[in-house]
């Protein structure tokens, strides 16, 4: 396998040329209550507002995030998913629920601008290592959108941002419509007059918006007189918790769904990559018989949903084919 190797001159970039006869002005990380507009002029009476991990305010055709200071530069998982799509659309590959990305996201601060950024945590280095400095030069984020603060609270305990855009503009990194995919119906354009946010949902660990996207295309994959595609979009926003899992190595004697990761650490003249399992979190309720090998039950089990759209005479065998491998799984641990 071919390993990444660390261009040494990169390190050398980072040394040379360090002084300066004119010092580096650096944006201003602070704002004032002054510096925007009050509060009640932007999340007016009229305002549709929904309590959650962001608080989203509704007003006319705008949507705004009220995001709590304290949830700046978190990790949150990002889930982009096809929520209704026309028939035929992907070459029936693609269906209602079918999912076009995940990624990790955090908002940031830049002054009186909010940031999302995309963080990455594919190559990685310990902080107190000289080379950590590198890794993360070169490991720099992209933004996936950026908007201007709008107000802020009376306590400026949370900021407010006008998100329409991101879901009504076209970002590549949460779209139905891929480059395949405009190539091949001919798509010349993102109508936005036909492109708005359906439904907005906030809860206490999560943010959830639809979002229909209308697209003018030659060759749509049905009704072809209307030239249009239309694609119902679900976007899911989930704070990450900060007590993060323990990573498993991956053994290649068994078949798991892995991560590739890059170690540049490692004692050898190159970066070391390795994989890591996928993995449930699973914590033994007792967790003293768990060490003696005895089967205990999880606090929080694996727990699967058929579609509501299943067929009522279908459902009972597709529960009882899925509890059926429980007990093989118990078979193995028990063994």
């Amino acid at each position: 396998m071919i390993k990444k190797v660390l261009v040494m001159g990169v390190l050398a970039a980072l040394s040379v040329g360090c002084k300066t006869s004119n010092p580096i002005v650096k944006a201003p990380e602070t704002e004032k209550k002054g510096d925007f507009k009050p509060y009640n002029k932007v999340i007016t009476p009229a305002a549709i507002s929904d309590k959650g991990l962001f608080t989203t305010h509704r007003v006319d055709d705008k949507l705004y995030f009220e995001i709590p200071d304290s949830l700046f530069n978190k990790d949150l998982l990002w889930v982009s998913r096809i929520a209704k799509v026309p028939s035929g659309y992907g070459g029936g590959y693609i269906n209602a629920g079918s999912k076009v990305n995940e990624q990790v996201v955090r908002w940031n601060k830049r002054g009186k601008n909010v940031d999302i950024k995309v963080m990455s945590f594919e190559n990685q280095s310990n902080e107190e290592s000289p080379i950590y400095k590198s890794v993360q030069a070169n490991n720099f984020e992209p933004i996936l959108y950026s908007a201007k603060i709008e107000t802020m609270k009376a306590d400026s305990s949370a900021y407010v941002v006008d998100v329409t855009g991101l879901f009504e503009d076209e970002v590549a990194a949460i779209n139905g419509m891929n480059a395949s995919y405009r190539k091949r119906y001919k798509v010349k354009r993102l109508d936005k007059s036909r492109s708005y946010i359906d439904e907005v949902h906030s809860f206490p660990q999560n943010v959830e918006v639809r979002h229909v996207m209308t697209y003018e295309a030659e060759t749509p994959p049905e009704r072809g007189q209307a030239g249009t595609i239309s694609i119902l979009m679900n976007q899911s926003m989930v704070l990450l918790p900060e007590d993060k899992m323990m990573p498993r190595i991956a053994d290649y004697r068994v078949g798991w769904f892995t991560i590739g990761k890059y170690d540049y650490d490692s004692e050898a003249l190159k970066s070391d990559d390795y994989q890591i399992i996928r993995k449930w979190r699973l914590i033994p309720k007792d967790i003293e018989a768990y060490k003696n090998g005895e089967l205990v039950e999880p606090v929080k089990p694996i727990v699967y949903y058929l579609d509501p759209a299943t067929p009522k005479r279908w459902r009972p065998y597709f529960k009882q084919g899925i509890e059926d491998w429980n007990k093989a799984f118990e078979e193995s641990i028990i063994k």
